[in-house]
């Protein structure tokens, strides 16, 4: 019963995504209280996340025995791969609309009490990628994948792109985070430490989901 309520995690965060940006795009086109909105339909399923996988990140926060130093470098060589695997993956694709850029625009024409809204709300971002890794890397691939590691990293990192279709809703888009899944996924094989690609995680979605809007400011 536990496992099956652990999987409702990713399914819950995308349902409440889709729902209460559509609920609130009925009553108001306001940014920041957009961004709210998407900052509270991550945060359920985040709470909901550490609180049922406490253990393990208790767990494998206690093996960590290498120094800061070397971690912080180890989680940069990370960042790095996985933007060259995906920017790769991106070259090879038909030209998308990028919302990065899309972003930048509105953000700098925002006044600036709705830039600091903007920001602080951007960190769900952070949120979404410990949820994503405890899902997708511990329990996914590293739980119930034991006697074919193979089939679950390439079905970890298949699931792990459609999770994030409703970025561009592009099946073709998500092609480069399924390369990225298939990365952290190699990454946890080898480390056997769900830190490893949470800090992997966090620090991509820090640099380019939420460091970035600070050089549009």
């Amino acid at each position: 019963m536990k496992e099956i309520k652990l999987f409702t995690l990713i399914p819950l965060q995308l349902l409440l995504m889709y729902l209460s940006g559509n609920i609130v795009l009925c009553y108001t086109d306001n940014i920041a209280v957009l961004q709210f909105s998407e900052f509270i339909s991550t945060l359920i399923p985040f709470l909901l996340a550490i609180y049922w996988f406490k253990d393990v990140l208790i767990s494998d926060w206690k093996k960590i025995t290498i120094s800061w130093w070397k971690i912080v470098i180890c989680t940069l060589i990370g960042v790095a791969i996985l933007e060259i695997v995906s920017n790769l993956i991106y070259l090879k694709l038909p030209v998308f609309p990028d919302p990065a850029s899309t972003e930048n625009i509105i953000f700098s024409n925002l006044p600036s009490m709705q830039k600091i809204f903007y920001f602080l709300f951007s960190s769900s971002a952070l949120l979404t990628a410990v949820t994503e890794e405890l899902n997708f890397r511990y329990l996914f691939l590293g739980r119930y994948t034991k006697f074919n590691k193979v089939l679950g990293l390439i079905l970890s990192s298949i699931l792990f792109g459609l999770a994030h279709y409703f970025i561009q809703f592009q099946l073709l888009s998500c092609l480069p985070y399924m390369a990225m899944g298939l990365v952290l996924g190699l990454i946890y094989l080898f480390t056997k430490n769900i830190w490893s690609v949470i800090f992997i995680h966090i620090t991509t979605n820090l640099f380019f989901a939420v460091l970035i809007l600070l050089f549009n400011w």
